[in-house]
């Protein structure tokens, strides 16, 4: 059984009072899949922030401020934090005269393995387990912006002692390929993430042996494709933000376990992971199973390891592929809107829209028709000829021109408008 003296923790709820977009936002994840949706510039991103800090007690980089125009008294950040023996309460105040959020004292610090990865393709790794040696802060977070993920970052321990704290991804796809005999169960359960998170309909992704690229004498990482073998460093952003995540879930994890060994540990037994704009730089084939295949991957990693996730997407095709996967009691979609002024945000029915169109022309995208806005004017327009009591027949004519430019021959708009338009003209006529 995990060893509970050190309990690992998801959250339970994180309320935020005056702060960023929302004059009080109420955000209560389930235990295992959120979705997080909402249009552009409502807080998606910014409600990650709070999340991470909220689990780690630590910003990335700026903190999240309070509203310019909110009361002295006002902000505040109220969170919960669940473990298996218990839920502690937090009630954070600002603090004006030093500008920031007025820390947690060392027995209030949190203990975990989170994973966040952000959506500029940097990553963000928090475990309580490694102490406070061998990384570049004191807090148990290593961040790797995209360059440090792929070619590896040097730090210093609490000695002043350099220290490699990553050695990136290149480096350590070839040594857990060569090296099989000290890192064999490493690069197989890396060589499995990287099959269950491959696009659908073609190959999935294969290590092939790695090569040399010319004026660099490193061995680089290779795929099998479709169309033959890639050096790592040619694959296609996409490629390369998918197999970023399957690298950061692999090293995190077993650094996690080496970590958990060196304290005389059992590893902990919750996980926390965030994905800013899951579906960036995805074809949307890939798009509807990226998400469900996250969740297989991070499955696989332990049979007794607990994970909640919090996705943010303003992908339809995201949510509609996880239409069938999300489980009652277990799973939300979480959806950030505005009114009068302030973010608010709404916990969604898990009943099926059963298309991406539906969802479209559902509250969380808005649109009015799953087409284009050209198209949409023009239906509109029609909607409201129709309603007329006495149409002008010169302006049907005029929008019926308008359609057959920008509707396709068999639109489902065309049988009832057909008809209207045709009586109109004759009359006119």
């Amino acid at each position: 059984m995990p060893d509970t003296s050190i309990p690992a923790v998801d959250l339970g709820f994180l309320e935020l009072i005056e702060v960023g977009p929302a004059k009080r936002l109420r955000y209560e994840p389930n235990s295992r899949a959120n979705i997080i949706t909402g249009d552009n510039s409502f807080g998606k991103t910014f409600l990650l922030e709070s999340v991470w800090w909220a689990l780690t007690g630590h910003w990335i980089e700026t903190a999240n401020a309070p509203r310019r125009d909110a009361p002295r008294d006002a902000p505040r950040m109220l969170f919960s934090l669940n473990t298996p023996r218990k839920t502690s309460s937090f009630d954070v105040r600002y603090d004006w005269n030093g500008h920031a959020w007025i820390p947690r004292t060392e027995t209030e610090r949190p203990a975990g393995i989170a994973i966040y990865a952000r959506h500029d393709g940097s990553y963000v790794i928090w475990d309580a387990m490694s102490g406070r040696g061998g990384t570049a802060r004191p807090d148990g977070q290593v961040v790797l912006d995209r360059k440090e993920l792929w070619h590896g970052k040097r730090g210093s321990d609490h000695h002043g002692h350099e220290v490699s704290i990553c050695n990136g991804l290149l480096s350590d796809w070839v040594m857990w390929q060569t090296k099989r005999a000290r890192y064999g169960e490493t690069f197989e359960a890396f060589a499995r993430c990287l099959k269950i998170l491959s696009p659908p309909g073609g190959q999935a992704f294969e290590p092939d042996e790695p090569v040399w690229l010319p004026g660099d004498e490193r061995e680089i990482p290779a795929l099998k494709m479709d169309y033959g073998v890639v050096p790592l460093l040619h694959a296609a952003a996409g490629v390369k933000r998918v197999i970023g995540l399957a690298y950061v879930a692999i090293w995190a994890w077993f650094r996690h376990k080496r970590n958990a060994a060196l304290a005389r540990r059992s590893p902990l037994d919750r996980m926390v992971l965030l994905v800013d704009e899951v579906d960036a730089h995805l074809h949307p084939k890939w798009q509807r199973s990226i998400v469900p295949a996250i969740m297989d991957t991070i499955d696989m990693l332990s049979k007794d390891l607990k994970v909640q996730a919090h996705f943010a997407t303003h992908s339809p095709l995201v949510l509609a592929s996880v239409e069938p996967v999300l489980r009652s009691g277990e799973d939300s979609i979480h959806h950030l809107f505005l009114k009068e002024g302030s973010v608010e945000l709404d916990v969604m029915d898990l009943g099926n829209l059963g298309s991406v169109d539906a969802w479209l022309t559902s509250d969380v995208f808005g649109l009015k028709h799953a087409r284009s806005m050209e198209a949409e004017a023009l239906i509109e327009r029609a909607k409201q000829a129709q309603m007329a009591d006495d149409p002008d027949a010169g302006q049907v004519a005029e929008i019926d021109s308008g359609l057959v430019k920008h509707l396709r021959d068999d639109d489902e708009f065309w049988p009832r408008w057909r008809y209207f338009a045709d009586t109109v003209c004759r009359r006119g006529g």
